[in-house]
């Protein structure tokens, strides 16, 4: 059996290319106030900064699906501009703080970027973290679903029950 040499230039390799197309992106790199960021998936490190300002941001998300029945491909189908905008507009200093520690750059560095580059890194460090926002909002989404139907099923018992 003879030894396979190893290979460190796979990123220039056409299969690789085409499975980098074919896959989800794992880290993207953005061009921001002058750099080229390159955005991966949030490590545990970085959770404790990006969960507090997250958190906001995926309550805005559920509230604004409520009581609808969405599979994940539907919520992922969802994050548009609109919602991302809405997002920035309503929530900016968690949107600019999840973005500050998804990337390890200072909040007002962020702060004082291009705003359709910003919008880019945005939408570059959901792309990226999608795992962590569906995780976190199809529980959340599937707990607030079930406890909507509970209360419609125990309001429409009590209803059929006193007629």
């Amino acid at each position: 059996m003879s030894a396979v040499p190893h290979d460190t230039g796979l990123g220039d390799s056409p299969e690789v290319e085409e499975f980098e197309v074919i896959a989800p992106q794992r880290e993207r790199v953005v061009r921001f106030r002058g750099e080229d960021l390159t955005v991966r998936p949030v490590t545990i490190r970085q959770l404790a900064g990006f969960a507090p300002h997250a958190r906001p941001l995926v309550a805005a998300v559920n509230e604004r699906f409520a009581g609808l029945e969405l599979s994940e491909e539907a919520i992922l189908g969802a994050v548009n501009l609109d919602l991302v905008l809405s997002l920035v507009e309503n929530y900016s200093e968690h949107v600019i703080g999840a973005v500050a520690a998804a990337t390890g750059k200072p909040a007002d560095w962020i702060a004082d970027g291009n705003p359709d580059e910003f919008l880019e890194l945005t939408v570059a460090v959901i792309a990226v973290n999608t795992d962590f926002f569906v995780r976190r909002l199809l529980p959340v989404i599937a707990r607030n679903l079930a406890a909507l139907r509970e209360r419609v099923v125990a309001r429409s018992g009590q209803t059929s029950s006193s007629s």
